[in-house]
């Protein structure tokens, strides 16, 4: 099952001159490793292009920077994060940069 986010009315760009940013990506175990995660990511990728965003960026957990790291993302920075229940946990800050062209 895969949750899409559907724009609405309210839906806004905090900065549309900035970074389009991917706010949460996750896979269900039962379905890791076969490709759906870089699927997601390319067409987040083709999205930013299209709408007019040079850079991607995303906060990663360890597991996930493998595949941003692998994808063409920077770390910029660790950052580390807590949780309402005050469990801490470190995070990546990552970026990747591009031309808004389209390839044809």
């Amino acid at each position: 099952m895969a949750m899409v986010h559907q724009p609405t009315d309210q839906t806004t760009c905090p900065d549309p001159s900035g970074p389009a940013r991917i706010r949460a990506m996750y896979t269900d175990p039962d379905y890791a490793r076969l490709g759906l995660g870089r699927t997601l990511l390319a067409v987040c990728e083709v999205s930013a292009r299209l709408s007019g965003h040079f850079e991607l960026e995303l906060l990663a957990t360890p597991i996930g920077r493998l595949l941003y790291l692998s994808s063409g993302f920077e770390t910029l920075e660790s950052v580390e994060i807590q949780s309402e229940d005050n469990v801490f946990f470190e995070v990546f800050r990552m970026q990747k940069s591009f031309s808004a062209a389209m390839a044809t």
